[in-house]
């Protein structure tokens, strides 16, 4: 197609996007398909762009000069216009390029040739087809120099060449600027409808009743974006059964690929999970998104953590605390073993007195020292009791922010913490392409999943229905919904619209990868088209953009805290795991007030053996 571009001023007469300009007005140029770089389709595009000029032609006494290269890029369409039609007669001139001074020789006896002609002719139009700016700059040249396109006569310049091009060469832009001269620029980067049609856009249900609660207030940036790009309007065929669409047991298509391979619609936004199943029947444009499939769940209220008593120390300090009780009682051992020939006896210290004596230290019970203990053992116990201090203060103080959180429940991280538990039910959505993989699987992860559907754990949900589940199901905290990125995004969007919070969480595990694109009928050109609009907005990030704007509060819940602080009574039910542990500890001590017992009444003078059913002891 053409791209409208202005050199310099109204002298300079332009050929337009499908249009030419003469003194009559504007001139339709015939339809042109979207054309590939061949030289064939090239010929046809000049021929019908010459054939559209020519036919503002009125006068039968002009005639046509047609110059260019002879080893050019455009030689085959020069065969073409020799065919045409001119009643006073049509001269081809094709310059050799072998070397500067060469090509300024013989383009100048070219020039004088066709001015002799144009002489000879009652007005005379001259078409240029080059893409080489050096041809150019020297037709330029000579035929200003030559006064070869007069007032009365016409120019007609015919490249690929970019505007840019153009505009920075000197000799091309005052030539061209002081004529009565076309440019026509064919440029593969703009293709558009010349006449702006209205297509068919297959959309969900889901679309439809979006569009439904909106009106005309819904503004779709990305529709809009294309039609302007591409330059037509467009209105929505909404299909009842409100899926993407899967293959029927007959063969036959359901869903937004169904409407648009039986060419019910021209084409879908989709956007669409790429598969060799929905290849044979539709087609991909270039990609829009790479997604992933993500959990989603219902948040717990929240709750104090029951074991938070422990949180105040990390885990190394708890396990150096263990590891100093039971290696500091063996060194104060060890060393009351060195001092067994001094006048106090070793025997007098025992690991167990060690221990417990360590333990009420660490307890802020009382210790006694004897006067006459050795100094070392003074220093070991007086260490001892400081770093005791300073680790049950800092315990203390640690423990009233600990008992102050506020944790909210998020259970289902990844897929196998879902299938571990028999409890909750997975909501997926209805005939996606990962719902037939699953399916089809035979190990692994997603095998187990497929288990769970057989076993009645699993929904299936059309795209209508996926807010009510989510808004019922979902937040009562036993059904998950398994969905992609974007479309949790969009529900979770929505209920913080609808209820002012966050009631539900995303898993941090990310599965099942797709990449997503619009589709086509199949072989239809205005795939190609689509192709290159996309990936220019995706490029530059608009995709995302336009998709966050039209989601209302998309990002409300994107980093919603696990944790919260709050100024409150605890209750039995947010202490209840030191209860547990004051419980364990009076159960171990009456295990250990039994064992003492019967270990007491073993204990008899002179007696190796003890027989319990003994009622009385021997007396000696």
């Amino acid at each position: 197609m053409f791209v409208a571009a202005q050199l310099l001023p109204p002298s300079l007469i332009l050929l337009l996007a499908g249009t030419t300009l003469s003194a009559d007005g504007y001139v339709p140029l015939p339809s042109l398909q979207p054309l590939h770089d061949d030289n064939a389709e090239v010929e046809i595009l000049y021929l019908e762009a010459v054939k559209s000029v020519l036919a503002t032609q009125n006068d039968l006494r002009c005639s046509i000069l047609i110059f260019s290269e002879a080893a050019g890029a455009l030689t085959t369409a020069m065969n073409g216009f020799r065919s045409l039609h001119v009643p006073l007669g049509l001269s081809v001139f094709q310059v050799g390029m072998d070397d500067t001074n060469g090509t300024q020789t013989h383009l100048s006896e070219m020039v004088n040739e066709a001015l002799q002609l144009r002489r000879e002719s009652w007005c005379a139009t001259v078409v240029l087809v080059s893409d080489d700016l050096a041809f150019l700059a020297a037709f330029a040249e000579s035929s200003l120099s030559e006064e070869l396109v007069v007032p009365s006569s016409h120019l007609l310049a015919l490249t690929r060449l970019p505007l840019r091009l153009l505009q920075e060469n000197k000799s091309v832009h005052t030539a061209f600027s002081t004529m009565n001269a076309v440019l026509g620029i064919l440029s593969e980067e703009r293709k558009r409808f010349r006449r702006r049609p209205t297509l068919a856009i297959a959309t969900e249900a889901f679309h439809a009743k979006e569009v439904q609660n909106k009106g005309s207030a819904r503004k779709d940036y990305t529709t809009d974006y294309l039609a302007e790009g591409l330059n037509f309007k467009y209105r929505y065929n909404h299909i009842p059964d409100g899926t993407f669409g899967s293959r029927q047991d007959d063969g036959s298509w359901s869903g937004l690929i169904g409407a648009v391979a039986r060419k019910e619609a021209d084409f879908s936004l989709g956007p669409f999970s790429l598969s060799p199943s929905r290849a044979e029947v539709v087609d991909f444009t270039s990609l829009v998104l790479v997604q992933y499939y993500l959990i989603l769940g219902g948040r717990g209220p929240p709750t104090v953590d029951p074991w938070g008593f422990i949180f105040p120390l990390g885990y190394f300090v708890w396990a150096s605390i263990i590891t100093a009780l039971v290696l500091l009682p063996f060194v104060m051992l060890f060393m009351s073993a060195c001092a067994a020939t001094s006048v106090f006896s070793p025997g007098r210290y025992t690991w167990a007195g060690s221990f417990f004596e360590m333990i009420r230290v660490l307890l802020q019970q009382d210790n006694w020292i004897p006067s006459d203990a050795w100094w070392w053992r003074r220093l070991a116990v007086g260490g001892w009791m400081l770093a005791s201090l300073v680790l049950v203060k800092s315990y203390a103080g640690n423990l009233m922010s600990v008992l102050a959180v506020r944790y909210t429940q998020q259970p289902y991280q990844s897929l196998q913490d879902v299938v571990r538990d028999p409890s909750v039910t997975m909501i997926w959505q209805t005939n996606t392409s990962n719902v037939q993989f699953i399916r089809s699987a035979k190990t692994g992860i997603y095998s187990k999943v497929g288990e769970a559907e057989r076993s009645g754990r699993t929904k299936f949900e059309p795209l209508i229905n996926i807010y009510q589940s989510m808004d019922t199901l979902v937040r009562r905290r036993d059904h998950v919904l398994i969905d992609m990125e974007l479309l949790i995004m969009v529900m979770v969007g929505l209920d913080f619209t609808f209820h002012g919070r966050c009631d539900f969480y995303k898993s941090r595990e990310r599965f099942l990868p797709v990449m997503l694109s619009m589709i086509g009928q199949k072989n239809s050109p205005l795939v190609p088209a689509l192709s290159r609009r996309i990936m220019s907005m995706t490029e530059a990030g608009l995709y995302t953009h336009f998709t966050s704007a039209v989601i209302g509060n998309s990002t409300a819940c994107a980093s919603s805290p696990t944790k919260i602080t709050v100024s409150t009574t605890l209750s039995v039910i947010n202490l209840w795991g030191m209860f547990v542990v004051l419980v364990a500890g009076y159960v171990v001590s009456f295990l250990v007030l039994v064992l003492e017992v019967l270990v007491g009444r073993c204990r008899v003078p002179n007696v190796l053996i003890c027989d319990v059913r003994t009622e009385t002891p021997p007396l000696n």
